[in-house]
């Protein structure tokens, strides 16, 4: 006995299949039934595709393809400038000038006592007269808070390098180049014999030593090198203080000149003769730190004379 089919009961299998194939609607498949349409037309391009397909209302065009013989520099026409002859426009008073910009207002007393600056000192005002136009300005209206706070930065400045310089001589000093050299060369003579009997019999026990003379010039010669730096910083900027001070001497005379010697009259003169006496003593500062120099720079020199020279003269080369 053949078991039920799950799938259509109990009854026999022709007849349900007939059942079935009734319900299922059958494909028509004759001549006159329109062909399914491609997806892609061929002819069409992709972009009217894709616009189609998105089907957005009042969609713009597409941007059409440059044909192979277009140019890409090839650019819309441009609409032509409308040049403006009839003038500048109404608002361009309104523009404030670049140079306006930076135009500093003086007071009145200004444009004379730079006048009275170029009488007084031409080479002074050619080099610095804009440095003089600055603390005239920083001076001008006169008034005690401005005259005594002026320039005692470059007072005290001043006053500083000359106590440091002070301190730079005496270094060099304490070095004692000249009194060693000249000793090392004296004991390396042999032709200069003692007259004492105490000093032969030294000169006996103490030969002289040739290298330990060499490595004692050569001690002499850094340490001299090293004080050399320091007075060259020290002159350098001694310098500039010196023209700082010519400008505060040059600028307290125009306004000596262009002021009474009452109340604020008296103030300047004070302040200017301050100023004379740093500047006097600036520059005798700065002519002894260039003897001191020149004096270090001798020593140097003399101990390659001595290594390179005198020794060998003396019989030494061999040593050396």
């Amino acid at each position: 006995m053949v078991p039920a089919s799950p799938l259509f009961g109990d009854d026999d299998e022709p007849s349900q299949a007939k059942r079935l194939a009734s319900t299922v609607m059958p494909l028509d498949l004759h001549d006159d039934a329109p062909a399914e349409q491609p997806r892609f037309s061929e002819a069409a391009p992709q972009v009217d595709t894709a616009v189609a397909a998105l089907d957005l209302p009042d969609a713009p065009a597409a941007p059409k393809v440059l044909s192979s013989h277009a140019s890409i520099l090839d650019l819309p026409d441009l609409p032509e400038a409308r040049l403006n002859r009839e003038g500048p426009p109404a608002s361009t008073s309104q523009i404030t000038a670049p140079s306006e910009i930076f135009v500093v207002e003086e007071h009145p007393s200004i444009a004379p006592a730079m006048k009275r600056g170029q009488e007084k000192f031409p080479e002074i005002m050619k080099m610095s007269g804009f440095l003089i136009r600055n603390s005239l300005n920083d001076l001008v209206p006169l008034s005690f808070d401005s005259l005594s706070s002026h320039g005692s930065n470059t007072l005290t400045r001043a006053a500083g390098l000359v106590d440091r310089i002070a301190a730079a001589t005496r270094a060099v000093a304490e070095v004692r180049a000249s009194e060693q050299i000249q000793d090392i060369v004296a004991r390396a003579d042999s032709t200069k014999h003692t007259v004492t009997l105490l000093g032969f019999i030294e000169k006996s026990m103490k030969p002289f030593d040739p290298v330990a003379a060499n490595v004692h010039l050569t001690a002499i010669k850094e340490a001299l090198r090293i004080k050399l730096r320091v007075v060259d910083e020290l002159r350098q900027e001694m310098i500039r203080i010196k023209d700082s001070l010519v400008v505060e001497v040059a600028t307290m005379a125009i306004l000596s000149d262009m002021t009474d010697h009452a109340d604020i009259g008296a103030l300047v003169v004070r302040k200017a003769s301050l100023f004379n006496v740093s500047l006097q003593e600036v520059q005798m500062a700065l002519t002894q730190v260039t003897m001191v120099e020149k004096s270090a720079q001798d020593w140097v020199m003399r101990c390659d004379e001595v290594k390179t020279v005198t020794l060998p003269a003396l019989g030494f080369r061999a040593s050396l």
